[in-house]
């Protein structure tokens, strides 16, 4: 007696194609065939002209809860992410209180139990000397792997991320400097897992915001500003360091939401080098350039130029980046409103994530096999889960993907599962939909219906250290 079967599909993993019928029990996939097995089921779902992926990722999700609530909400974001062909979330460690000891990661895994619709993960956050000492003890807990905003400033008293920083100003502790920043490099390297880098040279677009407010008449529109104020080598000088940190200290580090061609080179050299260091970048950057920027407005880090979107898809195509994630980071629309300086940066991801790589796989951007490997595969072994969770293989986690490449649909912000509809990607067509979102053996999406089922459970990060 099964509990699932899949009949009639094509599985799709990153290195082949194949007819498959899959075969589901307690969770687990326990059998795959191309042709039928022996035994009746309780739940049998046809695939018949569809593709059959291992579940997808998000590895980059900001749900604001708790904290932030009319913003987003983790109930919301989860039932975003089976709406939208996603069956795992990482979840991103600065909300209040931010997760920066053992304590406030299990009061947050939790919470967010009680509310989750797919399975998530749980980044813990690094703010170097005030919580070295609880990384070992994070880890041990299950983070999937470390945040650290390079170049923030902290709150002095709930050691929460300041987005703006005045020298001097008593309420917050200053950015850390290099020799901190390697200390935090040193301790993650002693777990084992994956160092995430937000980078941008804080430092430099500081100087260059006051100088350009001075003289905005200079440019031709706000966003062409906003996009001085932050030019590649912001990010580059960033991503260089880290290299030369992780060389150093053998840490695995993960450079985040990718946006320039110079990064993808400095990522490409260095894996020739055999350094451990990954690069993810995101939709709206593949999407979108300079030339339609103000459609995002203040999203950080800012989408750039036309050359710098193709070194992207180069760099998704050759390795150089490893996966696609959304940064899904809500904000109101009352928000979003004012100058480009002054707003939050931030849109909604996650629903759209899978639709759109499809898409490329229609425009032949990518193929079917490597969308496989960048929503799920390469994040899977990068966070040492890659026996759960990630491929399509007999006693991993049921968690599965089904996606028509021909079924074509129209984004309506309106119809969002979101507490927020905020999103640049409004309008846009899409060809490939998933129509089945399974999460361990638990169907939670079909025919781009939410089941109501409630399943989500909490993945731990590897423990094993290097």
């Amino acid at each position: 007696m099964w509990d699932l079967i899949i009949k009639n599909g094509t599985a799709v993993t990153g290195s082949e194609t194949f007819p498959a019928n899959i075969y589901v029990r307690d969770g687990k996939i326990e059998a795959i065939s191309n042709i039928p097995l022996d035994g009746n089921s309780t739940n049998t779902i046809d695939a018949s002209g569809k593709h059959v992926f291992a579940g997808f990722f998000d590895a980059h999700t900001h749900s604001r809860d708790p904290g932030a609530e009319h913003k987003e909400t983790f109930w919301h974001s989860s039932r975003a992410a089976a709406m939208g062909g996603v069956t795992l979330m990482m979840e991103m460690p600065n909300v209040v209180p931010s997760i920066f000891n053992v304590e406030n990661f299990q009061r947050q895994k939790e919470h967010l139990e009680s509310k989750a619709f797919v399975d998530y993960a749980l980044w813990a956050l690094c703010l170097g000397d005030v919580n070295n000492k609880d990384i070992m003890a994070l880890s041990e807990a299950g983070a999937i792997g470390f945040k650290f905003f390079w170049g923030y400033a902290l709150k002095r008293d709930t050691y929460g991320l300041a987005y703006s920083y005045t020298p001097g100003d008593p309420n917050l502790i200053p950015p850390l400097n290099d020799g901190e920043v390697l200390d935090i490099f040193k301790t993650v390297a002693q777990t084992g897992k994956v160092l995430g880098i937000h980078a941008e040279n804080v430092h430099i677009i500081a100087r260059l915001t006051s100088q350009i407010r001075e003289c905005m008449s200079d440019y031709k529109n706000d966003y062409a500003a906003f996009l001085a104020s932050r030019p590649p080598l912001t990010e580059e000088t960033i991503v260089n360091t880290a290299i030369l940190f992780s060389k150093l200290t053998k840490t695995p580090v993960h450079i985040m939401h990718v946006t320039s061609k110079g990064t993808v080179k400095l990522l490409d050299e260095a894996h020739r080098n055999n350094i451990s260091i990954t690069g993810e970048t995101a939709p709206h950057f593949l999407y979108f350039t300079d030339k339609n920027g103000d459609i995002l407005g203040s999203q950080i880090p800012p989408v750039r130029t036309q050359a710098d979107q193709d070194a992207l898809w180069d760099g998704l195509r050759t390795g150089a980046l490893s996966y696609v994630a959304t940064d899904h980071a809500p904000h109101t629309p009352e928000e979003m409103k004012g100058n480009i300086f002054d707003v939050p940066s931030g849109i909604c991801g996650i629903e759209t994530l899978v639709p759109l790589m499809a898409t490329a796989v229609n425009e032949k951007r990518i193929t079917m096999n490597e969308m496989a490997t960048l929503l799920s595969e390469a994040p899977a072994k990068i966070f040492g889960i890659q026996e759960r969770k990630g491929f399509l293989r007999v006693g991993a986690d049921a968690d599965i993907t089904i996606m028509d490449f021909n079924s074509e649909k129209v984004v309506d912000i309106s119809q969002f599962q979101s507490v927020s509809k905020v999103s640049p990607f409004h309008g846009f067509k899409l060809k490939g939909i998933p129509t089945a979102t399974i999460v361990r053996g638990n169907v939670v999406m079909l025919d781009q219906v939410l089941t109501g089922i409630q399943i989500g459970q909490f993945c731990a990060g590897k423990n094993d250290r290097n």
